[in-house]
């Protein structure tokens, strides 16, 4: 699956463990949605769920004819996918008045911005737009994605980037967040762990250690933990402590792009899913 789009480079005077610890909340559950400087907007609904500290929140706006705009950051860190468009376009812009270049117009576009920063959803004459939002403190990201993490990549912001992994992630946690069913937690936290890999991660070849992998006695562990409680919430962070992984679960489930093997699969089946990838492991 391929990716296009362009990144903004910013000179930043801090290094990564800097960010991490200028914005730390509870995230046990979902941040209460700061909307910030909107103008023509008419109507917004969304609905929010948390799953791996992070906030996932699903946005529809209706829109007034005209200039519309609105500031996409948030105290915390911010990714936005564009997962629909009715009646033109829209694109983020850093500055109102500054179109940003692009030679595509369709949705599905992602957008990557620090906290605090402004960056702007602006469009002129559209009607609605639909989207995805994630919510997290920087610290979250090793937590997720452990060595594979690329720390450039989780400081400069990103506009207009068009990546069919993510915007397939984005979509499928959408329609959990406005969901009338149960919450299936391993499906969500699968999810959203494949999209921050697919974002954030070095998709270079693996360099893990001999002793990186998992040892037997942790497999048999967690598929003996999995039999028993096939049909209770179980999340991917109880998986990992019952383990005692020295590598963070989402690596059992990765493949070489990055992607979770596990968010490709119905909920109803997460839980198999992740019984049938640690027994292959």
């Amino acid at each position: 699956m391929g990716a296009s789009g362009g990144v903004i480079g910013l000179k930043w005077e801090r290094s990564f463990s800097a960010f991490a610890a200028s914005s730390v909340s509870d995230m046990n559950r979902p941040e209460p949605f700061d909307f910030r400087s909107p103008h023509g907007i008419n109507r917004v609904e969304h609905r929010s769920r948390c799953w791996n500290k992070i906030t996932v929140r699903h946005v529809v706006q209706y829109l007034n004819p005209g200039r519309v705009w609105h500031d996409i950051s948030s105290k915390q860190t911010t990714v936005a996918i564009l997962l629909e468009q009715t009646g033109g376009y829209c694109e983020p812009r850093l500055n109102l008045n500054r179109p940003t270049p692009r030679c595509r117009y369709d949705a599905g576009h992602t957008v990557f911005i620090p906290a605090d920063m402004s960056i702007w959803g602006y469009s002129d004459s559209i009607k609605s737009t639909r989207d995805l939002r994630l919510y997290f403190d920087l610290e979250t990201l090793p937590t997720v994605l452990g060595e594979d993490l690329n720390y450039s990549k989780a400081t400069a912001p990103v506009l207009m980037l068009y990546d069919e992994r993510v915007t397939n992630c984005a979509a499928l946690l959408a329609e959990e967040c406005i969901s009338s069913l149960p919450e299936n937690r391993m499906y969500g936290e699968s999810l959203t762990m494949a999209l921050m890999a697919a974002l954030f991660a070095s998709h270079e070849a693996p360099n893990r250690t001999v002793n990186s992998g998992l040892a037997r006695w942790q497999l048999r562990h967690v598929l003996e933990f999995l039999e028993t409680h096939l049909t209770e919430d179980i999340g991917l962070d109880e998986l990992a402590r019952l383990g005692s992984f020295p590598i963070p679960i989402c690596a059992c489930f990765q493949g070489f792009d990055g992607a979770s093997t596990i968010s490709m699969v119905p909920p109803q089946s997460s839980k198999e899913s992740t019984r049938n990838a640690l027994e292959w492991q």
